[in-house]
């Protein structure tokens, strides 16, 4: 498997496939080995922050949203902080059943 990880694009729809086996923590280490190898490839980034959560790494996956750059008005909180946790967790709880291949 490991040659496998050498292209971004691989890595990218391994860690989905990976995810929706339920086998987290492999996911997030494709998620994160795709992003290594392509910065841009925003399903990589969706997919570690959905795997991250599915894993129950709620702070992994406030920093792999974050990269992405999610809209103010999804991510503010009970105290209507930008990237305040518990909004955070509401956009992960939104789009857990979401896997975004490339």
């Amino acid at each position: 498997m490991a040659w496998l990880l050498g292209c971004g694009l691989l890595a990218a729809n391994l860690g989905m496939v990976l995810s929706r086996l339920n086998r987290h923590h492999e996911a997030i280490e494709a998620s994160r080995k795709a992003i290594e190898l392509a910065p841009a490839l925003t399903p990589a980034r969706l997919n570690l922050g959905i795997a991250c959560h599915r894993a129950g790494q709620f702070e992994d996956a406030v920093a792999a949203f974050k990269a992405l750059s999610v809209p103010t008005l999804l991510v503010a909180g009970e105290a209507d902080q930008v990237g305040h946790p518990a909004g955070m967790k509401r956009v992960a709880a939104m789009i857990a059943n979401c896997e975004f291949g490339v």
